[in-house]
């Protein structure tokens, strides 16, 4: 990568494993975090294929440093262990045998366990945020409790300046008339009164609804002490340390001068000096080679404000742990109430809080927390949801069956805890985790509910926790104790009995409708085939037997029956060749025909479109539900590759199923294009075809009712959002519905009046010829001459796609818009908007294709159109006549040589002659040519 250094690592993502036996003695590894792109680095036993794995550095070392890196190792052992870095955080589990370790950082958080007696040297500038558990702890502090007055307007300090931005805040009555609203860097801690306006904390009451200050020492410091961010508070020669008020209005902070040191050990009762005792008669912890500061490990812990903790225990024996925080005397308990920093709990106020609303725009709102004791996101993760159904009805299945139009958008936020716990590293499975759960809950509902400014959460919007393994559970108050406890939420039926029932409808309702519509279809396609093979058989005998039709129409009934009658192998071939692809060439007008290179290529690609349709359709299902499912599981997972990868039980059944359908049908559109014989094997390849292929037109249909049901129920939990697109799907159901039935009565008009001028002229043909051979070559005739106007039933269907297209084309263009200009969600106006819009266009295309409704000017066009059809068909009627007179005097040449009759000839033929002269003069006129004439 030799792209210019500020633009090396953008939308760059690289993923480096090293793979080493267990316990092979890596070579010294230095990791750098360039840039400020977050660097990830995990080594250790964390997967189920790695369990007891060590990463064996010997006399080596094993380096990190940089600016961004949050590291997860385990049960690693080097000569030298160094994490430098400014940002991130370090959760070093079970590190063995390491002489030497070195950790810095600015404000990343640094975790560090290990069973092998340690001596720690540490210095946490900002506030002396140090947790040291071991179960024997030698402890020298260097750090003492300073409490001074703030010094009013301390002009050699900017960033007092900052904070005090012109006024004196310890100047009660200054702070407690400036409005809540008006800026400035003061830290505003959480608001308990509902009716107090003002954010110093213990500082105000209610009385008889007003808000009154508390003026007291204390409230006077606390604008310049508690409530400033540890960065802005500078004075007496010390920054960046967090301060508190006394109830003398001083302000108190921990000031450490430099390192200190601690000697802890992982057994109990262990002596300061093992070098000391009597090494005759004892063995370790009561004696040994270490002497004070001088243990097995050395390790030097820095930061300005990340939180250090460290962890020295025997993990077999599991003895009682003692605790110190912030150089307090080591106890078996200590008292930490953990706390999201200000930086971090301001930075989610404002991401919860857009322009001050009472919750984020989005239904789902992930709520990360990060440092020390904090559950790491492989345990779970907490969850702002707008309502409980998001939890029950999973994300993936609302995304497929919506559409991903009702599946909830997602946005997240961060915090940190400063302070953390302490410890901060809990044994696997131990019950301490759900209560620090619950406690966070508490602090995420408090925080995002009172920070700043009381804004409680909308009706039905919760806080839920969502873990890794296992089912979602929310927090509900145990009557009997008053106490949040967890209580899991069911998928599908966590919301009650008639949510459910609703899914089940949803799916029972589009299955029964379809099933329904395809057995109809099945029963009208079957009877219209049934009709068209005979129609077809009767006009192929009439046209191949047009002298015979003369002879059978002198013959009595039963002899006309018996001559009438198709042959058994005609109807054969004419079910071979009537199959599903030859009856879409048929829809269209294009069957039996001459094709032209165009045609056969526009015919190829309609044969495409409606086999593929459904299968492409079925597989844009399967493959959104596959990356639906995957992010909803994978989204949290640590090995997200191998969550990502593995298979996927429906999409993978729904593919394999895909593909067994594209076979059969490309086989049977390779016999209809090859003309294979129709033989036992054609036969079962079109049966199996008529059955793969409509179950899956019945799916694909069931999945897009489904698609449809769930959007019209969107209406009722977004319709501001659904509004549009349930307009959308009405409004182009009307347009080509009106559209459609105008041209069909369109045609219709115009086939009445070409078929009311063409009765008159098959009377007269049929006095001279067969009936059925006048008719059928006039109705055949007259469907070609409508097809090449433009109205047939395949050229209307054309126009209503054509204009469908357009009308889609117009809604994406409108979506767009919305989506870019407006927020329908946020703002009820935008909405009532948008929905104006969508209506005022969807009703101005239906008037202009509508028209005026001058129905003058309708009969014109039909007549018109109607003379257009004629002249279409004044040449086919010329050679019709032509050919019917031939066939004439075909007719009266076998009559004279079976009857001998020259006379009976000669007057046939006159009359005959005379009668067509006749016929000829009472052609209709309209529309005909001299030409034809």
């Amino acid at each position: 990568n030799n792209k210019d250094p500020a633009e090396k690592y953008a939308n760059f993502y690289c993923n480096v494993q090293i793979l080493v036996p267990d316990r092979f003695v890596v070579p010294t590894m230095k990791i750098h975090a360039s840039q400020n792109n977050l660097t990830t680095v995990r080594g250790g036993p964390m997967d189920e294929d790695t369990q007891k794995f060590g990463l064996e550095f010997g006399s080596n070392e094993f380096i990190m440093t940089g600016s961004n890196m949050v590291a997860r190792i385990e049960n690693v052992s080097a000569k030298h262990l160094k994490y430098d870095v400014d940002h991130g955080s370090l959760l070093a589990t079970n590190i063995t045998f390491t002489p030497f370790g070195t950790f810095n950082s600015i404000d990343a958080d640094i975790i560090v366990t290990t069973d092998i007696q340690t001596t720690v040297n540490f210095w946490q500038k900002s506030a002396n945020l140090v947790c040291l558990s071991a179960a024997t702890m030698y402890l020298k502090s260097d750090c003492s409790n300073v409490c001074d007055y703030v010094p009013k307007n301390e002009s050699s300090s900017a960033s007092t300046a900052t904070v005090i931005e012109e006024e004196d805040f310890r100047d009660f009555d200054r702070f407690y008339r400036r409005s809540m609203n008006q800026s400035h860097q003061g830290r505003h801690l959480l608001q308990t009164d509902d009716a107090c306006t003002l954010n110093v904390p213990g500082c105000t009451r209610t009385v008889a609804g007003q808000c009154e200050g508390i003026d007291s020492d204390q409230c006077r410091c606390k604008p310049t002490c508690d409530m400033v961010d540890p960065a802005y508070l500078d004075y007496g020669g010390y920054s960046g340390i967090a301060g508190t008020c006394n109830g003398e209005g001083k302000c108190c902070r921990t000031i450490c001068g430099g390192y200190s040191a601690a000697d802890l050990h992982p057994y109990p009762n262990s002596v300061e000096c093992g070098l000391c005792q009597n090494q005759d008669n004892c063995n370790p912890p009561t004696c040994g080679t270490w002497t004070p500061g001088n243990l097995e490990q050395a390790w030097w812990f820095t930061s300005q404000r990340g939180q250090i903790s460290v962890s020295v225990l025997d993990i077999d024996s599991d003895p009682t742990a003692l605790h110190s925080y912030q150089s307090s005397a080591p106890s078996t308990s200590v008292s930490v109430t953990p706390e999201f920093s200000f930086a971090s709990a301001d930075a989610l106020d404002k991401l919860f809080h857009p322009g001050g609303a009472s919750a984020p725009i989005e239904d789902w709102f992930w709520l990360r927390v990060s440092g020390p004791g904090a559950p790491p996101r492989t345990l779970g993760s907490f969850a702002y949801l707008r309502s409980i159904r998001f939890l029950v009805l999973p994300d993936y299945f609302l995304q497929v069956v919506s559409n991903n139009i009702l599946n909830p958008k997602k946005a997240a936020g961060s915090t940190i805890l400063r302070p953390g716990y302490c410890p901060p590293v809990l044994k696997q499975g131990d019950p301490e985790m759900d209560s620090r759960i619950i406690d966070l809950q508490q602090l995420f509902s408090d925080s995002l509910q009172n920070f700043k400014e009381k804004r409680p959460f909308p009706a039905g919007s919760l806080i839920v926790w969502l873990p890794v393994q296992g089912v979602p559970r929310k927090f509900v108050r145990d009557p009997a104790t008053n106490l949040l406890a967890f209580k899991i939420v069911e998928q599908w039926s966590g919301d009650g009995p008639i949510l459910l029932l609703v899914v089940i409808l949803t799916v029972l309702v589009p299955v029964g409708i379809t099933t329904t519509f395809i057995v109809v279809v099945y029963l009208a396609g079957v009877t219209y085939l049934k009709n068209y093979r005979l129609d077809k058989l009767k006009e192929e005998n009439t046209i191949l037997n047009i002298y015979q039709q003369a002879k059978i129409q002198q013959m009595n009934i039963y002899d006309q029956m018996e001559a009438l009658e198709i042959p058994q192998a005609k109807k054969d071939e004419m079910r071979a060749r009537t199959s599903f692809f030859y009856m879409l060439n048929v829809m269209t007008g294009t069957a039996e025909t001459i094709k032209t290179l165009t045609t056969e290529a526009l015919g190829v690609a309609l044969h495409l479109f409606v086999v593929g349709a459904p299968i492409l359709y079925v597989n844009y299902i399967a493959t959104q539900w596959e990356t639906a499912y995957k992010a909803y599981f994978c989204e949290s997972r640590v090995d997200q590759d191998v969550c990502y990868s593995a298979q996927e039980t429906v999409s993978f059944s729904l593919n394999m199923l895909l593909l067994v359908v594209s076979l059969v049908v490309v086989t049977e559109l390779t016999m209809f294009y090859l003309t294979i014989p129709y033989t036992i094997i054609g036969k079962g390849i079109r049966a199996t075809f008529y059955i793969v292929f409509f179950s899956f037109v019945w799916l694909a249909v069931v999945i897009m009712l489904m698609n449809l049901t769930w959007i019209y129920l969107g209406l009722l939990q977004k319709p501001g959002e659904i509004a549009p697109y349930f307009l959308y799907a009405v409004g182009l159901m009307a347009i080509l519905a009106k559209y459609f039935i105008k041209l069909k009565r369109f045609q219709t008009r115009v086939k009445y009046q070409v078929q009311k001028r063409l009765r008159l002229y098959s009377n007269k043909m049929a006095v001279l010829f067969p009936q059925p051979v006048v008719d059928l070559l006039l109705a055949n005739n007259l469907d070609k001459a409508i097809a090449e106007n433009g109205i047939s039933n395949a050229g209307i269907v054309l126009r209503c796609v054509f204009l469908a297209i357009v009308v889609c084309v117009v809604y994406f263009f409108l979506t767009i818009g919305f989506q870019a200009f407006t927020n329908p969600g946020a703002d009820r106006s935008a909405a009532q908007l948008n929905v104006a819009i969508v209506v005022l266009t969807t009703l101005g295309i239906i008037v202009a294709i509508q028209g005026d409704g001058d129905k003058d000017w309708a009969e014109e066009r039909t007549q018109a159109l109607s003379e257009q059809v004629l002249a279409s068909m004044a040449k086919v009627m010329a050679v019709i006549k032509e050919q019917l007179s031939l066939a004439s005097r075909i007719i009266n040449e076998n009559k004279k040589r079976t009857l001998g009759d020259d006379s009976g000839e000669s007057s046939s033929s006159s009359g005959s002659g005379s009668e067509e002269e006749e016929s000829e003069d009472e052609l209709p006129k309209g529309g005909f040519t001299k030409t034809a004439d």
